[in-house]
């Protein structure tokens, strides 16, 4: 499987939605918000990760506020699998 890795660092906050300020400027809408790594629809037994999955959720309401769609990719641990350099 292929892999597609896009790194946009945040504008000014953890979350990065605070850079929509930048994209109002130059006209431009999200239409939706992908979420990779998401612990959130995974069901996780490990208190370290229900905490992190908490707090993932605190991210994913603010992002419901800026946006219509939210897609979920759930963490995986494949992605090491493939070489992105060799491939």
């Amino acid at each position: 499987m292929a892999y597609i890795d896009a790194f946009d660092p945040p504008m000014c906050c953890s979350t990065g939605v605070c850079g929509l300020s930048h994209l109002a400027r130059a006209g431009i809408t999200p239409v939706a918000w992908v979420v990779n790594q998401s612990l959130t629809p995974l069901d996780v037994t490990d208190p370290v990760l229900r905490a992190r999955r908490n707090h993932e959720a605190v991210h994913l309401r603010e992002l419901a506020t800026h946006g219509k769609r939210t897609a979920l990719e759930a963490w995986h641990d494949d992605t090491l699998a493939v070489d992105p350099v060799g491939a």
